[in-house]
């Protein structure tokens, strides 16, 4: 269970150290285009924006701001509250992944979206709930 914590503690760490959210061109400001909060990572152009409802989280992948089709990925959230920490899998429909929640997300709740795409892509996005 230490293991799994300590796994869990420095997946939030590495995202937190690399990831920048960034418009990859001055000219085009990036904007949440389903209401949500967006990270996008300067270097690989992709964006990943977080839409969080009472029952449910999901997670749009774009690429130059066009949908990204991750179909075939393996990919996960991490859920931090107060109460601990829950690991989601997440269901993938072209450039949407989804994953369903017994109860709304509190204020401050931290969420990691981690994963690969089916060619090894990393990806990788750290949200706080509003």
């Amino acid at each position: 269970m230490k293991l799994k914590c300590l796994m869990i503690g420095l997946v939030f760490s590495g995202i937190a150290l690399g990831q920048v959210a960034v418009a990859h061109d001055d000219s085009v400001k990036a904007k949440p285009m389903h209401g949500g909060q967006l990270v996008e990572d300067a270097a690989s152009h992709t964006g990943i924006e977080m839409v969080a409802s009472a029952s449910a989280l999901t997670f749009h992948v774009t690429e130059h701001l066009k949908p990204l089709d991750v179909t075939g990925g393996a990919f996960k959230a991490i859920v931090q509250t107060d109460d601990g920490m829950k690991m989601h899998s997440l269901v993938t429909e072209g450039s949407v992944l989804t994953a369903k929640l017994n109860v709304p997300l509190p204020t401050g709740a931290r969420i990691a979206f981690t994963g690969k795409d089916k060619d090894g892509q990393v990806f990788q996005a750290r949200f706080v709930m509003p």
